[in-house]
């Protein structure tokens, strides 16, 4: 079988970025099959590895988790 591939993504990217151009880069080229991978731009990755976190980081952590999920919801 033939398979056409075409790479939606862009670098930096969260998830609501990819919300806000799903139908001009994604849909509109109609496919039987949409690979969606994504996060670390969601959750401010250079946060992860130090020693302790503030109660702060972690509220927006948690928020940023919420976020995530809802609009992964939405796009899929």
């Amino acid at each position: 079988m033939k398979y056409r591939v075409i790479n939606c993504g862009t670098a930096g990217d969260n998830s609501l970025d990819v919300l806000n151009r799903l139908e001009y880069d994604v849909l509109q080229h109609n496919p039987d099959i949409a690979v969606i991978m994504l996060g670390m731009n969601d959750f401010g990755y250079l946060s992860y590895g130090i020693d302790s976190y503030s109660e702060e980081m972690v509220i927006q952590h948690q928020k940023s988790i919420e976020t995530y999920e809802e609009n992964m919801n939405d796009l899929i």
